[in-house]
């Protein structure tokens, strides 16, 4: 079992990440990580600089490819929202340190059995897991290890 259990936020916190994304003209999460998060944050999650009264135990995990606009994986986080009121998000993008890495998706800093077991208990943890597919015809997530990973 984790000690404890994974962490995320509501729906108007990403709301407002992409609202502060789009006043300076970032659309994709990794340009909105780059050019927002990392200057928002100094070596921490951005989870670690809100009010605790914003951050709360996830209910769903988004897995989305980082090449995607924010706002259509905001959108269907809005979705989700509809038929779940009160969904708490671990997504990636807010809850990781992204100073940890310089390649987003740099596993090293952890060993393998670290991924198959700490991470896939955490997601499982969590209990619902929404897949961003885009575009229809090859969805990005379905072309990338790392995504399949998650979703296993």
């Amino acid at each position: 079992a984790l000690a404890t259990a994974p962490l995320g936020v509501k729906l108007e916190v990403i709301e407002d990440l992409l609202e502060q994304a789009q006043a300076k003209k970032l659309t994709t999460t990794k340009q909105v990580c780059d050019g927002l998060i990392k200057q928002q944050t100094a070596n921490c999650a951005y989870v670690d600089t809100l009010d605790v009264g914003r951050v709360h135990k996830a209910t769903c995990f988004i897995s989305h490819a980082w090449a995607y606009d924010l706002a259509d994986t905001v959108d269907v986080m809005r979705q989700v929202e509809e038929e779940k009121p009160d969904t708490v998000f671990w997504f990636d993008l807010v809850v990781n340190n992204q100073h940890e890495a310089s390649n987003q998706h740099d596993t090293s800093a952890r060993p393998f059995e670290w991924w198959r077991n700490t991470f896939q208990q955490s997601i499982q943890q969590i209990g619902s897991v929404v897949l961003v597919l885009a575009p229809w015809h090859k969805p990005i997530p379905l072309t990338r290890s790392w995504c399949l990973f998650e979703i296993m």
